[in-house]
């Protein structure tokens, strides 16, 4: 596995694919709790849900929950001023 940077933050990360055959970024450093596995008898290597009975090895994070710009929220979206005036009571 190569690592690469996370085009939204400084991160190392490296892709895997999903059991639904799509490329999933994981952080590139195991994490202890990490809830997936690597299988990297695969190639591309294949990441798996661990479970309590999975053999004992490395654990990784997807990079969607680490992501410190991807979990930032999006700004509220404010509504277009076109002079109507929408605060009409009911």
């Amino acid at each position: 596995m190569k690592p690469t940077t996370c085009k939204k933050c400084p991160a190392d990360i490296v892709f895997a694919k999903s059991r639904n055959d799509k490329w999933m970024p994981m952080d590139a450093e195991p994490a202890v709790e990490g809830p997936f596995w690597l299988d990297l008898a695969e190639d591309p290597p294949i990441a798996r849900k661990a479970y309590p009975d999975t053999p004992p090895g490395d654990r990784y994070t997807c990079h969607f929950d680490t992501c410190a710009v991807q979990r930032d929220p999006k700004p509220a979206a404010t509504p277009a001023d076109d002079g109507v005036d929408n605060d009409i009571p009911f």
